[in-house]
């Protein structure tokens, strides 16, 4: 039967770590032939020396340090430790413990330590892989977005175009039924658009849209949907808002388009509009949008240069 002491000296001389046991004040007291090997030492050169006698003085500092916080703990710790080997510096993780005699006193420290220059250098190359991947994908999601944004966009006014309005409009509806919001479109057409492009061309109808698309995207919120969703014709999906409040805020877009227009093109501009809410107008979804565009029919034919407000009275 094997004795402790057979087990313990194979542990020592078969294990591909550094083994070393130290008195309190640090000189060594035994070492395992690995720990010789890794140094290129004789035995005597380590046993009754202490570290300052065989390492750097910076490497012992470090080995006396952790030495002592064992010793003062008197607990098992774990420490990243650096030593040079030849011309290289090379990583350890070594696990510290305190021995005690058999009356339980303290009377020095034991150390396993395993290099991990290998690993550690892996990690490193690893990490600045990782960091290039990372970097690609970061800027694969920026070139994604930017291709999102030509095909969900239209190129003149920066609205969403009619397809991403389609996908959009599912979202928000199932949205609305779950949460039990309301949902207001406004149905948008620029008045006289067709008169204005035969009489200062198609550049100043172009600069129309782009100024009505300003006034737009400088009243609504980021929850707001606005979209080209056909030639002079816009809708903006206003989740949370009521009718009465879309109403007023396109009385607010109208002034500011209005304004642009006048400064910009010497021209007074105005659009109709309608508008229809959801679930309260109807909660069928092909009808809502029918139902604004009913309304801004009924503004258009009423004078033009107004917002109606769907209602069951409204036919065409």
């Amino acid at each position: 039967m094997m004795n402790t002491s057979t087990i313990f000296k194979a542990f020592m001389e078969h294990t591909s770590a550094v083994i070393y046991f130290k008195y309190l004040d640090g000189t060594y007291v035994n070492i395992n032939n690995k720990f010789l090997s890794t140094f290129n030492f004789k035995r005597s050169d380590v046993i009754g020396k202490k570290d300052y006698d065989i390492f750097q003085k910076i490497f012992a500092d470090a080995f006396t340090k952790n030495d002592k916080k064992v010793a003062d703990s008197g607990l098992t710790m774990e420490f990243d430790e650096q030593v040079q080997q030849g011309e290289d510096i090379h990583d350890y993780i070594s696990i510290k413990f305190p021995v005690f005699e058999k009356d339980n006193s303290l009377c020095g420290t034991g150390g396993i330590s395993t290099n991990i220059t290998l690993r550690k250098a892996y990690e490193k190359e690893l990490s600045a892989v990782n960091q290039m991947l990372n970097k690609k994908m970061a800027e694969i999601t920026i070139l994604q977005d930017k291709i999102n944004k030509q095909v969900n966009k239209d190129p003149l006014t920066g609205a969403f175009n009619r397809r991403y309005f389609n996908e959009a409009f599912e979202r928000e509806l199932h949205w609305s039924e779950n949460n039990n919001k309301v949902i207001s479109f406004a149905y948008i057409d620029l008045d006289y658009f067709k008169k204005l492009n035969d009489k200062k061309g198609h550049h100043a109808g172009d600069n129309a849209l782009k100024i009505f698309s300003l006034a737009v995207n400088e009243s609504i919120n980021s929850r707001d949907l606005f979209v080209r969703y056909g030639g002079d014709e816009f809708v903006l999906m206003l989740p949370y808002k009521t009718a009465g409040r879309v109403k007023f805020l396109l009385d607010k877009i109208r002034a500011l388009y209005k304004e642009y227009a006048i400064a910009t093109l010497q021209s007074d501009c105005s659009f109709s509009a309608g508008i229809s809410e959801y679930p309260t107008h109807s909660k069928n979804k092909g009808e809502i949008i029918k139902f604004a565009d009913d309304a801004l029919y009924h503004a258009k034919y009423s004078g033009k240069n107004r917002t109606i407000i769907w209602s069951s009275k409204i036919s065409k």
